[in-house]
């Protein structure tokens, strides 16, 4: 379900959104809805490595050319410390929600914010966020981070935003 790949000196994680694990052989993939948590962590123990797990639901908004099929990209960013970037790997349709679980190498804290964004490839690549939830499972804690703009240039209307964006949790 995760590979590991190098970004300018830093660790991050390739994933793949619920349903699609990434693995090195197609042969070997298992759907994330039979995740053994279990199983993980004592993977994680054994190579001497302490992960810290979120699920992100990331919402695309219900706006013509809403969707995008660039290469996505977020980064958590907690009272802690901010985790590598992580390539959210999935087709982001109008007014749908794509589900993903990513790990960071150490405890994040309180999460404060996330930076959300894409490559910009391909025309028509523009995509609105309607808002991203992340869970921490080691709390529980839900963090909603509203977005409600366009990533790029739409495709429909001339609308452009930044490709590139942090966003911010409402709670105080």
């Amino acid at each position: 379900m995760l590979a590991l790949a190098r970004h300018a000196h830093r660790a991050a994680w390739r994933l793949a959104p619920y349903g699609r694990a990434l693995t090195s052989s197609a042969s070997t993939a298992q759907p994330c809805r039979a995740f053994d948590a279990g199983a993980l962590e004592q993977r994680l123990a054994a190579s001497r490595v302490l992960a810290h797990g979120y699920t992100l639901q990331v919402y695309t908004g219900d706006r013509r050319g809403a969707s995008t099929k660039a290469n996505v990209h977020a980064t958590l960013i907690g009272q802690r410390g901010e985790s590598g970037p992580h390539t959210l790997v999935g087709e982001f349709g109008r007014a749908t929600m794509q589900c993903f679980y990513v790990e960071s190498d150490r405890d994040l804290g309180a999460l404060r914010r996330l930076r959300l964004g894409h490559d910009g490839t391909d025309v028509g690549s523009g995509w609105f966020v309607d808002k991203v939830v992340v869970e921490r499972h080691q709390t529980g804690e839900t963090v909603e981070f509203p977005c409600a703009r366009w990533l790029g240039q739409s495709d429909s209307g001339g609308v452009a935003g930044p490709l590139e964006i942090d966003l911010v949790t409402l709670r105080a």
